[in-house]
């Protein structure tokens, strides 16, 4: 079964199974680069920490596949496993959801949070050692390495966060960080194209309400929503 035809429910899970993949993925990856740098460094405690990541991987993947192969363990796209409640409980269903895919964020967040720990590293050695230029080391490895890799993890963060839940009359859209906002139907004026795949709806004073971009899950049920709901002038 597809993506877009599975039941949402399935949906649902199917995205939390592809984040889980993906974060399994960038952990391998970080504990064999962490084994390749304790060759290079001579520092022991990173092949310590690599090797641990990789047998924590390797028997994540084990119990998986024990849950999985399990009599009853393995979920079926079916309609019995829709997740969501039925619309006679008065609660919105959603339609679709538009985010980014889980390695456009999870990776990069993994790769602020080794930033941020190289630098604490370096840091503690510089205090270790000591020296008259021990404050000064500190300073330049947590201004640089640690201040980069704060940006990427929250940059990350803001990444994976933001998204638009579309329902029958309306939109919820968060911005990244910031609080959700209820964007209605019948406030979108227009929606044009920009460069880059990138789609902008606007109100009718040519405020922005929410920016996407094609490359995004959901994006054609978005696109296909507005098309039915939004008028758009007629082309010349």
């Amino acid at each position: 079964m597809s993506k877009s035809t599975a039941p949402r429910g399935w949906k649902a899970t199917w995205k939390k199974r592809r984040q889980r993949e993906t974060a399994v993925l960038a952990v391998i990856a970080y504990s064999f680069a962490a084994v390749a740098m304790a060759f290079v460094t001579g520092i022991a405690w990173l092949a310590l920490i690599g090797a641990a990541g990789v047998l924590a991987t390797v028997a994540y993947g084990i119990r998986r596949r024990y849950v999985e192969g399990r009599p009853g363990g393995a979920p079926h796209p079916s309609a019995a496993d829709d997740s969501a409640p039925p619309p006679e409980d008065g609660i919105d269903r959603p339609l679709f959801v538009v985010e980014r895919a889980p390695s456009q964020h999870l990776i990069a967040r993994g790769t602020g949070l080794v930033f941020l720990a190289g630098a604490g590293v370096l840091a503690v050695t510089e205090i270790v050692q000591g020296g008259p230029l021990a404050v000064v080391g500190v300073i330049v490895w947590l201004s640089t390495l640690g201040c980069l890799g704060a940006v990427i993890f929250l940059w990350a963060l803001s990444a994976g966060r933001a998204r638009i839940v579309g329902y029958d009359d309306h939109l919820l859209v968060r911005p990244g960080l910031r609080r959700s906002r209820r964007v209605a139907a019948s406030e979108i004026a227009s929606f044009s194209w920009r460069s880059g795949g990138r789609l902008r709806g606007t109100d009718v004073r040519g405020r922005t309400l929410f920016t996407t971009m094609s490359v995004f899950d959901d994006f054609p049920d978005l696109v296909a929503w507005l098309e039915a709901r939004v008028p758009q002038p007629p082309q010349a």
